[in-house]
C-alpha cells in the first residue's frame, strides 16, 4: 500500500482515525514520561487511560466546535483566544478528576501535592497545549490533504474531459478529409470510388468499435495507416511516391488510438505540389526495446509554403495530436518537426508499453 492509500483509508474510517490518534498521543506522552521522569510505565498508562475521557471531551470540543467555526472561516485570532479560554476549564477538570478520583484508587501518593498544586497546574497547561496543538495540526493536515486530493481530482476530470473532446474531434476530421477524397473521385466518375467506399467502411468500423480505449494495439494502428494509404493510392494512383517501411516486432505493444494518423493526413493535405510526379510521402515505423519511432517525410510543396507565408496555421489535426501527446504521454515522448525547403519531416518517439 502506498502512503496516499494509507492516508486516504485512515481519513475515511473515523473509528480507525480516532484510535490511531489517541494511541499515538498516548504512546508519545507515556513513553516520554517513563524515560524522562523514570516513572512506572504501567502506572502511567493506567492513569492516562482513566483521565482520557477528560482529554477527549475538551479535545473534541476544540476540533469539532471551535475549529470549523473559527479556524476554517479565517478567524484565527478568535480561535486562539477561544482555545486559551478553554484551557483553564480543561486543566481544572483534569486536575479534579486526578486528585479526587484517579489517585485515590491507583496512586494514593499523588494526592499529597494538593488539589491546586502549582506545578501540577503548569504541567496540565503543557499537556493540553500539546494535545490541542497536535489535534489541530492533524486536522489542518487532513483539510489540506483532502483539498489537494479534490483539486487533483478536478484537474484529472478536466484533463479527461479535454482528452475525450480531442478524441471526438479526430473522427469527424478524418471522415471529412476522406469524404472529400471520395467526392473528388465521384465527380470524375472514377471506377475507384466503390473500392474507396469499402476501404472507408473498414476504417470507420475500426474507429467506431476499437478506438474507445485509452490504448489500442500498435499493430492495428499501423494496419489503419496501411488502409489509409490504400485510400490515398486509389485517389492519386501512381502519380506520387508513397512508401511505408516497418522495422521491428510490433506485437503486444500499445499506443493511444488515432495518434499518428494526423501526421500522415497532414503530409498529403499540405505536402503535395501541383506536379504530383515530383511529390512523395515516406513513412518509417520502427520499434526497439524502449521506444516506438515514427517518421513521416513528405515533399514540401510551393503551395504549402505560400499558405504558411500568407498566415496559414496548422490545422486541427496537428494541434489535436500535440495536445493529446501532452495529456497522454507527458514526458514519455519526443516530437520534432523540421521544415526544410524541399521536405517536411516529423519525428515522433514514444516509450513503448506492452
Amino acid at each position: 500500500m502506498t502512503f496516499h492509500t494509507i492516508i486516504t483509508f485512515v481519513f475515511r474510517n473515523k473509528i480507525v482515525k480516532h484510535i490511531l490518534f489517541w494511541l499515538s498521543y498516548g504512546l508519545l506522552t507515556i513513553s516520554q514520561s517513563g524515560m524522562i521522569e523514570e516513572k512506572d510505565i504501567i502506572l502511567e498508562s493506567t492513569i492516562f487511560g482513566m483521565l482520557l475521557p477528560i482529554k477527549m471531551l475538551f479535545t473534541y470540543f476544540v476540533i469539532y466546535f471551535l475549529f470549523p467555526r473559527l479556524m476554517l472561516t479565517g478567524k484565527i485570532f478568535g480561535f486562539l483566544v477561544s482555545v486559551l479560554a478553554v484551557m483553564p476549564f480543561a486543566i481544572i477538570s483534569q486536575r479534579a478528576a486526578a486528585h479526587f478520583l484517579v489517585y485515590p484508587i491507583v496512586h494514593p501518593e499523588g494526592t499529597k501535592y494538593g488539589f491546586l498544586c502549582s506545578s501540577c497546574l503548569v504541567f496540565g497547561f503543557f499537556v493540553f497545549f500539546f494535545l490541542f496543538g497536535y489535534a489541530c495540526s492533524l486536522k489542518m493536515f487532513k483539510h489540506w490533504y483532502l483539498d489537494q486530493k479534490a483539486a487533483q481530482k478536478l484537474q484529472q476530470e478536466k484533463l479527461e474531459a479535454e482528452l475525450k473532446f480531442l478524441k471526438a474531434q479526430i473522427h469527424p476530421h478524418f471522415l471529412f478529409n476522406t469524404l472529400n477524397n471520395l467526392y473528388a473521385l465521384a465527380l470524375k466518375k472514377s471506377d475507384k470510388a466503390p473500392e474507396m467506399v469499402l476501404k472507408l467502411s473498414d476504417l470507420l468500423n475500426y474507429m467506431l468499435y476499437e478506438c474507445n480505449a485509452d490504448r489500442v494495439s500498435l499493430k492495428k494502428e499501423l494496419e489503419l495507416i496501411d488502409n489509409y494509404l490504400e485510400l490515398e493510392k486509389l485517389r492519386y494512383g501512381k502519380n506520387i511516391q508513397i512508401e511505408f517501411i516497418k522495422n521491428g516486432n510490433f506485437n503486444g505493444l500499445t499506443i493511444a488510438p488515432m495518434l499518428i494518423l494526423p501526421f500522415i493526413e497532414n503530409a498529403f493535405k499540405h505536402g503535395l505540389s501541383e506536379k504530383l510526379d515530383s511529390s512523395f510521402v515516406k513513412i518509417i515505423a520502427s520499434v526497439n526495446e524502449e521506444n516506438f519511432n515514427f517518421q513521416v517525410i513528405n515533399s514540401n510543396s510551393a503551395s504549402a509554403k505560400n499558405r504558411v507565408s500568407d498566415g496559414y496555421k496548422e490545422g486541427i489535426g496537428l494541434k489535436n495530436v500535440k495536445r493529446r501527446l501532452e495529456l497522454q504521454y507527458k514526458d514519455d515522448y519526443v516530437l520534432l518537426i523540421n521544415d526544410e525547403p524541399e521536405s517536411f519531416t516529423v519525428n515522433l518517439s514514444l516509450k513503448t508499453k506492452a
